[in-house]
């Protein structure tokens, strides 16, 4: 047997954060620091692409390897329509799943503040009717 194959059963990595264009993340292999990772970007079913984690990462050179684990992948402006994006990542060469983020979506969320601020205004007043009918 060849004492130089690399077995990659183990995947390490996150999505850090999101923008309206972009999601950030990192994705290494802890048994094998030197090669780099390919990932694939799906929201929900949908097949984004793939994203080559090779980005030095200073947060990350320290654990291990070099750090250059880091990726950013650009979300198409057809993808971006508003709503709500469910952001999963699998590292293509082992198929393994390793992260999911749910992107809101800002109209919904503008619309669910309006509904707990008017939901908190009824709250208050079925209180302050509750009382006055105790009290009168």
């Amino acid at each position: 047997m060849a004492e130089n194959v690399i077995v990659l059963s183990r995947i390490k990595g996150a999505i850090d954060y999101f923008l309206a264009d972009r999601v950030v993340g990192w994705c290494c292999y802890p048994d094998a620091p030197l090669v780099r990772a390919e990932i694939r970007v799906f929201d929900g079913l949908n097949d984004l692409g793939t994203v080559e984690c090779d980005r030095f990462r200073d947060d990350l050179s320290a654990d291990v390897g070099s750090g250059h684990f880091g990726f950013e992948f650009a979300i198409s402006p057809f993808i971006r329509e508003p709503r709500r994006l469910v952001i999963s990542l699998q590292e293509c060469r082992t198929g393994i799943w390793f992260a999911r983020r749910i992107v809101p979506d800002p109209a919904l969320d503008a619309k669910i503040s309006r509904m707990e601020h008017i939901l908190g205004e009824f709250d208050s007043e079925l209180h302050r009717l509750m009382r006055d009918s105790v009290e009168g």
